[in-house]
């Protein structure tokens, strides 16, 4: 299932992506909403858990890839998997950053959530467009 949503920001493109890529950052923000966060060594994925339905959900996340405006994380679980790539582009008094996130369900019972996303897809976007605006600063 894809998610998308775009997002103006007051700051510029450059910084914006410097922010997108940084770890630290992203696990202040991460902690902020209640994840559990383990730094990984340089290069290496960050493990977190979060609690959901009353027991503690593991995934990991990897280290950014940037490349031409784009800023690429994954999110893996064994239940489901997510790939978050943001464009971002300047615009007169800031930027703008395009946010799409695709989730890919690896059990039946994942199958179900994603599924029940598609209910809700404007809160999960609006959700999407919090996280990187606060990750983007």
């Amino acid at each position: 299932m894809k998610i998308e949503t775009k997002i103006d920001l007051a700051s510029p493109a450059a910084e914006v992506i410097a922010n997108l890529s940084d770890p630290a950052r992203l696990q202040h923000v991460l902690q902020r909403l209640g994840v559990i966060v383990q730094p990984g060594v340089q290069g290496a994925p960050m493990q977190a858990s979060l609690r959901w339905r009353g027991a503690a959900r593991r995934f990991s996340i990897s280290p950014a890839n940037v490349s031409a405006g784009t800023v690429t994380v994954r999110v893996t679980a064994v239940p489901a998997s997510a790939i978050l790539s943001v464009t971002v582009a300047d615009r007169p008094g800031g930027s703008t950053a395009h946010a799409v996130t695709e989730v890919k369900a690896h059990t039946a019972k994942a199958t179900i959530a994603v599924q029940s996303l598609r209910l809700v897809r404007g809160k999960a976007q609006r959700r999407l467009g919090s996280l990187v605006a606060a990750v983007a600063g």
